[in-house]
Parts: structure tokens; sequence; C-alpha cells
């Protein structure tokens, strides 16, 4: 399981901050194959502080815990379980200003709730 939790605390914080750094660097959103006009129900005007949130939360959060799992840190797994935390809060918080979905998003939550559950799982056999 720890192995499963490695792959995906990397993939996850790989992804965010490239997404996240797409975001900054072309805030139209055609580096994303997106378009600005899905943030009309938000406050934002463009992806660049979007983007901003994304790498500094998400991004980081997970490349962190991927890291303490590799080296076998005493937080790794508070790490991980925040950085899966903060996967859902990043979709959920999608879902509720954007106002839209797509199959990818119920993935990505998915993979969030298996990152925190399965670091929650390691973490109590650790404390046995």
């Amino acid at each position: 399981m720890k192995t499963t939790l490695i792959l995906l605390t990397s993939i996850v914080g790989v992804l965010a901050t490239m997404i996240g750094v797409m975001m900054m660097a072309v805030p139209d959103g055609n580096m994303i194959n997106s378009n600005v006009s899905i943030l009309k129900t938000t406050s934002f005007r463009d992806f660049k502080v979007p983007g901003l949130i994304l790498f500094l939360t998400v991004g980081i959060s997970n490349l962190i815990a991927f890291f303490y799992l590799f080296v076998n840190h005493k937080s790794k797994f508070s790490w991980s379980i925040s950085g899966g935390i903060l996967l859902i809060i990043w979709i959920v918080a999608q879902f509720i200003l954007i106002e839209t979905s797509r199959w990818v998003d119920v993935i990505v939550m998915t993979i969030g709730a298996l990152i925190v559950f399965i670091s929650m799982q390691l973490k109590g056999k650790e404390l046995i």
C-alpha cells in the first residue's frame, strides 16, 4: 500500500504543479485546453490566481508528501493526508465555483480520497 501511496502522491504532485504553472504562464487557458469563459461564475478573470493556488496547495503538498514517504520521514502520513484533503477541497471548490463537472473530476476526487484512506490505514498500522 505504501508503494501505491508514493505513486499517487507523486503523480498528483507533478501534475498539479505542472498544470498550475501552465495556468499561470498562459492565463487565458489555451495551454490547459480551457477557456476563461468557464470562470464567469467566479471572481477570477483568468487562470493566473487559480493556477497559483493549485501550484501552492495541491502541487507542493503532494510533492512534499511524496518526498517524505520516499525518505520515510516521521510526518510522511500527515503530509499525504493533507495533500489528499487539499486535492478533494480543490475539486469541491471547482464544482461549486465553476458550476460544471467532468468525468475526470470524479476520478481526481476518488484519487484524493484514496490518498487520505491509504495514508490513514498506514498511519494506524505504524502506531500499533
